[in-house]
């Protein structure tokens, strides 16, 4: 829906994953897949939030998925995705503050 401009489409789905990720990760708190999808239902939403020009919101959600990554990282540095994913969160931070 985000890829063909739907944007309001792309926000229903995108924060209806955000609810189901959230409470996962609520039930399961060591899962590191279930804050992973966490982490990145919030940069999903975010997207949504720069391209409807809300960049303070975006930066916001941006944040807390980075800094899940990150706790996610320390807890397993030798995962090999993870390091990818505050990749793109940092590209898309730098992106927004432009």
């Amino acid at each position: 829906l985000f890829a063909q401009g739907d944007l309001s489409g792309a926000l229903a789905s995108f924060t209806a994953g955000l609810s189901i990720a959230e409470g996962l990760s609520r039930s399961d708190p060591g899962n590191a897949q279930w804050r992973r999808d966490l982490a990145l239902s919030h940069g999903c939403v975010a997207l949504i939030d720069a391209a409807q020009g809300r960049g303070d919101e975006a930066l916001r959600k941006l944040a807390l998925g980075r800094a899940i990554t990150l706790r996610l990282i320390d807890g397993s540095p030798d995962n090999a995705v993870l390091p990818r994913d505050l990749v793109w969160f940092d590209a898309r931070i730098a992106a927004v503050n432009r």
